[in-house]
Formats: structure tokens, sequence, C-alpha cells
């Protein structure tokens, strides 16, 4: 995951190639520029284009939260998957080929 610093270094690569972009410069120029892709010259050209400079400000750390720390809703209260376990599963019973429990 990118640190803090990291996301204000992209952030101000960002809206230094809104500049180029304001000034005319194709995708191809800010790309090579700033040393992207033109993809990403073109997804903020996009973002400039529908949301302004505001769409290219870093909106924070990115990735999945991790549901292990009990916030899952998939799991319930014993830590079982929903779904994947029969009522019998829990007194020692293999009914599901799919049972995910270790034994």
């Amino acid at each position: 995951m990118p640190t803090a610093e990291e996301r204000v270094r992209r952030e101000r690569v960002r809206l230094a190639a809104a500049d180029l972009i304001e000034a005319g410069a194709s995708d191809r120029e800010v790309a090579r520029q700033f040393r992207v892709t033109r993809m990403s010259a073109n997804r903020w050209r996009r973002a400039l284009a529908s949301g302004g400079r505001q769409a290219l400000v870093s909106k924070g750390p990115g990735g999945a939260r991790s549901g292990a720390a009990g916030n899952s809703p998939l799991l319930d209260s014993a830590g079982r998957a929903d779904g994947w376990f029969r009522e019998a599963d829990t007194e020692g019973c293999r009914c599901s080929p799919w049972s995910l429990r270790l034994t």
C-alpha cells in the first residue's frame, strides 16, 4: 500500500499533468512528460473534464479492508463462512464436499 508521501507525490504529478492537459497537450505528450501510460493520461483527462481538478486529488489509501477483525458480514458468530457448513457439520459430520473446515 502506498505511503502518504507517495500519495502526495502522485497527486502532484496528476495536478501538474492537468496543467499540460488544459494547455492542450495530447495524451501521448502527457504520458511522455510524466512517464506514465497513455491510458493513465487519458484517465486523468477524463477525470479533469468530468470533475475538475478535485477529481485528481488523492482519495486516501486504497485497497481492500480486512474482514478478519470480525467485521465480515459473511461470517457468523462462530467464524464460519455463511452458507458453507450445514448444521450437522458442527457435530463433526462431513456433509459437504465444499467444507472449508480443517479436521
